[in-house]
C-alpha cells in the first residue's frame, strides 16, 4: 500500500472543506471581534488563502498522479473549477451588495479577493479544457 497525503475520497474531500470553512470562519471572526473589520477581511485573506492552497495540492481525482501539480491546476476536471469559480463570484458579489450601499475597506479587501480565486479557478478550468480539446 502507497503512503499518500493526497485526498481522493468524497467524503474525505467534503469533511477537509468543511473543517477549512470552520477555521476561516472562526479565524475571521476572532480577527474581527479582537481588533476591527480589516483584520477580519486579513484573516480571510490569509487563512483562506491557505486552504485553498492546502485543497488544492492535495485533492485528486481517481487515477491522477500524485506528483505534485502544475502550478496553475486547482482541480483534477474543468467543471470543478468552473462550479468553485462561480461560487467565489457569488461570493463577491455578496460582498458588493451588502452593507446597503456603505462600502467598507474591508468588504472591498474580501470581494477582490474573491475575484482572484475565481480567476484563478476559472484558468484552470480553462487550461484543463484546452489541453482535454488537444488530445
Amino acid at each position: 500500500m502507497k503512503d499518500s497525503t493526497r485526498v481522493r475520497a468524497m467524503p474525505t474531500k467534503a469533511a477537509v472543506l468543511i473543517v477549512s470553512i470552520i477555521v476561516v470562519f472562526f479565524a475571521t471572526f476572532l480577527a474581527s471581534t479582537v481588533w476591527g473589520l480589516l483584520a477580519g477581511a486579513v484573516a480571510i485573506v490569509l487563512v483562506g488563502t491557505a486552504a485553498v492552497v492546502v485543497c488544492a495540492r492535495n485533492f485528486r481525482v481517481e487515477g491522477e498522479s500524485d506528483a505534485p501539480r502544475p502550478w496553475w491546476k486547482l482541480t483534477g476536471q474543468p467543471l470543478a473549477g468552473y462550479f468553485v469559480g462561480l461560487i467565489a463570484v457569488l461570493q463577491a458579489g455578496s460582498q458588493a451588495i451588502s452593507g446597503a450601499g456603505i462600502a467598507e475597506p474591508s468588504q472591498l479587501i474580501v470581494g477582490i479577493w474573491y475575484l482572484l480565486v475565481a480567476a484563478a479557478f476559472f484558468h484552470s478550468s480553462w487550461r484543463l479544457r484546452s489541453i482535454a480539446a488537444a488530445d
